[in-house]
Formats: structure tokens, C-alpha cells, sequence
């Protein structure tokens, strides 16, 4: 027998990528495959820290230099200068492609996997004579609209004017005027919807500050050169759109979500984090009522201004829900730290929940006494929330999460989006979320679909199989 086939990961520097790339890895390498995940130095000195290795499977992690440090990934403060990020990112093709030469000498590679957004690895694979995959971190609805750029352009909606709240720059999500109140149609395999809900990066704000034409132009490259597109959803929950894909790149959109273990599948042995845990979390969910708990975290990218953290914990608070809450200086940069502290203590006095800097979030959904989600509605935080039945009320603020809010918790009815933001508006908002019946069941069934996506036979499990076997 020859040596096992060898693919190279290559994530996009965030922690809502990285962890979906890892997940990926350990599919590929459960199946017999060898897979070396290429990260930038400062990612990959952070990840090596939190590494688990699992017997037999064959994963090596290596790195290539970055000008830009982010050990934690892209982060609020890079919307600041998004451009800066994504250029140092298309500027890694030399030493990605000189990286993979050396690797293929000594252990020949059937295709690099890369992240949609690392737009110089599909061009070092190129280089190095190597074939490229791309894999989709998102929803295929997302995949439909980004596709879609030059009908959308053609519509006058590429970019979207209208006014905000305030800068998209400090991630509020937008109000519906102007360009905004448009109706979008004809979009592959989708209804047609208000502008509003298209990715913040289509706003013109945001689209002229981070180079979005540039950046638009390169990523619809990668159709030319990816032989395969992995998409990390479930057909079932997008059969239309996944349908509708096959008109825009036939034969190479294909669904293989959900990749993290699901409930009873060890989640806690595979999570990959770029920033310390909070264990003890788990621990304070053990002592709650099943289905009791909202969950609360906006992920690694988000901010929020001071006002609406003070009436988000105290929206909390009124609702006379438990919760538990992911927060730091990151999240409101404009927070002292004595808030958190106080806030904290506060809780610890009544009981009412608990606040930490970051939790293995697949753990804490997978945990039965979680009833809710607040959510910022990320891609990782929507696909985990709906694959473990926990019903969403979404809080979206830039990229994708609008699109997701709206295609996935509202069309699907597992969720909401929090239009009023005030303290009154949100603890009303908590209470109908964890009263819901309706909602709770619906998630319920959603978790049913994933979980027999993922299984043997199942659509997602014989896609990445039948990709697996393409290489062998």
C-alpha cells in the first residue's frame, strides 16, 4: 500500500474559521487521510498551545510568517482597517506557494482546502501545480447572494447606500431606507427579500473603506480555479438554494455540515480555541434547571458601544431569566473593567447568572440546561445553536449575520431578531424566546435534520465521503 493521501488546510486567520477548519481536518484525518493545516505564525504559536492530539489520526500544524500579528485572529479592531488585514493576507501568496513546494517533496499533496476569504492560497496551490478546494464557511444562502455580485452591481445595489444608526464601522446594524428598503430577486434558489438583509459589506460605508471591488473581483476568481467548493451547511435546510447552485458553479457546490461532533460525540476532546476557557462555566450549568439558561455571546469579532452594553445587562437582568454571558473589553471596548467586575458580583449576590470572558461554546449548547441563545448570528454560532435544537434571538452586526438572521432563524422559525434594543426591549424579547413552545420544536426537528446529515448516509456524510474518495 502507498502512503495515505495528504491534503493541506490552509483557514482564514479568525476564530470562527479557524475551529470550522480544524473540525474539517479531523474529518478528513478520521477517514485515513494525512492533512497538514498551514496558519499564520502568530495563529499557529497560539493554537499549538491548546492542541489535542487524537491517536491515529494524522494532523501536523505549520505556519508561514505574517507582518500583521493577531494571535487571537481578525478582530474588531481590524474592521478599523480591514483593508490592511485582507492585504497582508493576499501578500502570504510567495511564501505560501514556496511553503508548499517544500511540502510536496517530501509528501506528495492531492489539493489544498482553503478558507473562502484567504484569497492568496488558491493562487500559491496554482504555483505550485497543486489542486485547489475551497471551503465555504458560510451558509449557502450567503453563497448565492456573494455569487450573485455582478446582478447585484447591475441593480444598483453593489453598493448599497442608505444611513445607519451609526458607522458600520462600529457594527451597528443598519435601518431600513433608501437602497435599503429595495426589494432583491432573482437570486439563485432564494425569495425575494428586502436590501437590508444583505452582508454589511455590500453597504458603501464599509465596501470603499475595506477595498470590497478588489477583494470582490479576486474572491469571484477562485470559481476558475477551485476545483470543488466544500460548503459547511446542511442540504436539507437549503435545498433550493444548494439546488440553484448547481446553474452558478455546476457540479462544485456541495453541502458537508455540519463537521463539529454533535451531542454525545465528544466536543470538549476537538474544540480548538484561540483564547483560555472558561470551564467553570460548564460547572455552573450543571447546578441549572434543563432548558432554564439563555446563552449570551456576540463571538470574537463583534462591539458593542457602552450604551448598549448597559442596556443589554440590564435587559438581562429584568427578564428574571438565567443567563450566561460571554463578555470582556473586547466586546465593549468602551467598558472599564470595573463594570465587568461589578456586573459580575452583582450576579453572584442574586443568582441571576454568570458572566466569563469566553466558554467552549459547542459544549455549553450541547448542555441541556441552555434554552436560548442571544447570538450575533455568525455562521459557527447559527449551525451550532440550530444542530443542538436551541432556539435563537439574534442581535446581528456585520458581514453575514444579517443575511443568516434572516434566511435562517426567521424563514426557518428557530428565532428572532431583537429589533428593540432597549433594556425593556430586550428582557420582553428573552421572555417570548425561552417561553416559546414553538420555536423550541422547531429547533428541535432542525437538530434531527443535522444530525442525520452528518450521519452514515446521511447527504452532508456521503458528499465529504465521495470527496474523499475523488482524492484516494
Amino acid at each position: 500500500m502507498g502512503s495515505p493521501k495528504h491534503v493541506i488546510l490552509v483557514p482564514f486567520p479568525a476564530q470562527g474559521h479557524v475551529l470550522p477548519g480544524v473540525y474539517l481536518a479531523r474529518k478528513l484525518a478520521a477517514q485515513g487521510l494525512s492533512v497538514t493545516i498551514i496558519n499564520i505564525d502568530s495563529i499557529h504559536e497560539n493554537l499549538t498551545r491548546t492542541w489535542k492530539h487524537i491517536e491515529h489520526q494524522d494532523i501536523r500544524l505549520e505556519s508561514i510568517p505574517m507582518r500583521l500579528k493577531a494571535p487571537k485572529g481578525f478582530g474588531a479592531e481590524n474592521l478599523n482597517d480591514a483593508t490592511a488585514f485582507m492585504d497582508a493576507i493576499y501578500d502570504l501568496e510567495e511564501a505560501l506557494a514556496a511553503l508548499l513546494e517544500i511540502t510536496k517533496l517530501s509528501h506528495p499533496v492531492s489539493c489544498v482546502i482553503s478558507d473562502f476569504y484567504h484569497l492568496s492560497a488558491p493562487l500559491a496551490a496554482a504555483r505550485a501545480g497543486i489542486p485547489s478546494v475551497c471551503f465555504w464557511s458560510g451558509a449557502a444562502a450567503w453563497a448565492s447572494i456573494h455569487y450573485s455580485h455582478s446582478s447585484l452591481a447591475a441593480a444598483g445595489l453593489c453598493p448599497v447606500e442608505g444611513k445607519t444608526l451609526r458607522s458600520l464601522l462600529e457594527l451597528t446594524p443598519f435601518l431600513a431606507d433608501s437602497d435599503t428598503s429595495k426589494l432583491v430577486s432573482n437570486l439563485p434558489g432564494l425569495k425575494p427579500f428586502r436590501a437590508e438583509y444583505l452582508p454589511s459589506y455590500y453597504r458603501k460605508e464599509f465596501y470603499e473603506k475595506s477595498g470590497g471591488g478588489k477583494y470582490f473581483s479576486l474572491s469571484l476568481r477562485r470559481v476558475e480555479i477551485d476545483s470543488c467548493i466544500l460548503a459547511n451547511s446542511i442540504y436539507e435546510l437549503e435545498p433550493q438554494v444548494f439546488d440553484a447552485m448547481q446553474q452558478v458553479v455546476p457540479g462544485k457546490f456541495v453541502s458537508v455540515g455540519p463537521l463539529f461532533p454533535l451531542k454525545g460525540g465528544g466536543a470538549s476532546e476537538m474544540e480548538a480555541s484561540l483564547r483560555p476557557e472558561s470551564r467553570e462555566s460548564l460547572e455552573w450549568l450543571d447546578n441549572q434547571a434543563p432548558n432554564s439558561v439563555l446563552y449570551v455571546s456576540f463571538g470574537s469579532v463583534a462591539s458593542l458601544t457602552r450604551a448598549e452594553m448597559e442596556e443589554l445587562t440590564q435587559g438581562l437582568e429584568a427578564s428574571q431569566k438565567q443567563f450566561l454571558m460571554v463578555a470582556s473589553r473586547d466586546l465593549a471596548p468602551e467598558v472599564n473593567e470595573s463594570f465587568f467586575r461589578e456586573f459580575g458580583e452583582r450576579l453572584s449576590r442574586s443568582g441571576a447568572g454568570m458572566v466569563v470572558s469566553w466558554v467552549p461554546q459547542l459544549a455549553v449548547l450541547q448542555h441541556g440546561s441552555v434554552g436560548g441563545f442571544l447570538t450575533h448570528c455568525g455562521w459557527n454560532s447559527t449551525l451550532e445553536s440550530m444542530s443542538n435544537g436551541v432556539p435563537m434571538l439574534g442581535w446581528p452586526c456585520h458581514s453575514d449575520q444579517n443575511t443568516n438572521c434572516k434566511f435562517i432563524l426567521e424563514d426557518q422559525e428557530i428565532g428572532m431578531e431583537l429589533r428593540d434594543k432597549t433594556r425593556t426591549g430586550i428582557s420582553m424579547a428573552i421572555r417570548s424566546l425561552m417561553a416559546s413552545e414553538e420555536m423550541r420544536s422547531r429547533a428541535s426537528h432542525i437538530e434531527r435534520v443535522a444530525r442525520e446529515a452528518a450521519s452514515e448516509n446521511g447527504s452532508s456524510y456521503k458528499n465529504l465521503h465521495a470527496f474523499i474518495h475523488s482524492l484516494k
